[in-house]
């Protein structure tokens, strides 16, 4: 593993954290880390990065981009785009740039769909429990979810004024057709104890609508944020998750593994074909 540092659009330095393919020119998996924009951080992501880059053979990269409430909308999105520029522009780094992929989880998975059709340099992308309306947070709530309230203030933080929220790249499910024509093949992940699954499950539509190589899957006994949680290890027994719990979401995280890991080498290997 080693540390990557490029400027921002304003100068600030940003890192990432890479781990390099022992094969030169392979593809590049670049993840944003979750956290409602208001934490989480590349070292958090660092296991999972990790494990991908054995299961595919690739480099893989941990982004940092800045949190709110210092930094509002659009910072960590246009953070997230100069960083892959950065690393595109890098001639240290021996990867494809024709096969630069994104992987986001839950609030870094609505920053991978705008650093995509903001960048349009991104082959293939995976959004993990995708959140990707902030304009409204009134969905059913599933146990052992994400709250609206929480959600709420993440919003109240990151993008405090409301009509700034309604825009596509702050909710991507307002994105017009011709936009999500722009998007590359997309594998989407849910939990079936995720309340925001159904954001998961309504930009899937918007992509098979618009004509976009998309495929949604879901984990009926995962929650929200599992896959973060078991690579990290920060999941254990306690007053809300009992043995059986812990066994379903660690079950859900090594199919879900195996199912990115899959995704990833098909679509690198379709793009070679193009």
């Amino acid at each position: 593993m080693q540390e990557l540092f490029y400027a921002a659009e304003d100068g600030y330095k940003l890192r990432a954290v890479y781990f390099a393919a022992a094969a030169e020119e392979s593809p590049l998996i670049v993840d944003i880390h979750g956290g409602g924009f208001i934490g989480g951080s590349a070292d958090a992501d660092a296991k999972l990065c990790e494990r991908l880059a054995s299961e595919t053979g690739f480099n893989v990269a941990s982004l940092e981009y800045r949190l709110a409430p210092a930094w509002k909308f659009p910072a960590a999105i246009r953070d997230c785009v100069a960083m892959i520029e950065g690393m595109r522009r890098d001639a240290s780094l021996k990867f494809d740039r024709t096969r630069v992929m994104l992987i986001g989880s839950s609030a870094g998975a609505n920053a991978a769909v705008g650093a995509a059709w903001l960048s349009r340099v991104v082959s293939a992308m995976v959004l993990n429990y995708p959140w990707l309306n902030l304009a409204c947070n009134r969905r059913e709530y599933l146990p052992a979810s994400i709250t609206d309230e929480m959600m709420d203030g993440f919003v109240r933080m990151y993008c405090p004024e409301r009509c700034l929220c309604k825009t596509p790249l702050a909710t991507p499910l307002n994105m017009e057709a011709e936009d999500i024509r722009t998007l590359p093949p997309t594998l989407i992940l849910t939990g079936g104890s995720d309340s925001l699954r159904v954001d998961g499950m309504a930009f899937y539509k918007m992509l098979q609508d618009g004509g976009i190589a998309s495929r949604l899957i879901e984990y009926p006994k995962a929650r929200h944020g599992f896959i973060e949680a078991v690579s990290a290890e920060t999941i254990k027994v306690d007053e809300y998750t009992s043995e059986a719990d812990v066994a379903a979401q660690t079950e859900s995280y090594e199919k879900a593994i195996g199912d990115i890991a899959a995704f990833f080498k098909q679509s690198a290997s379709a793009h070679v074909r193009r």
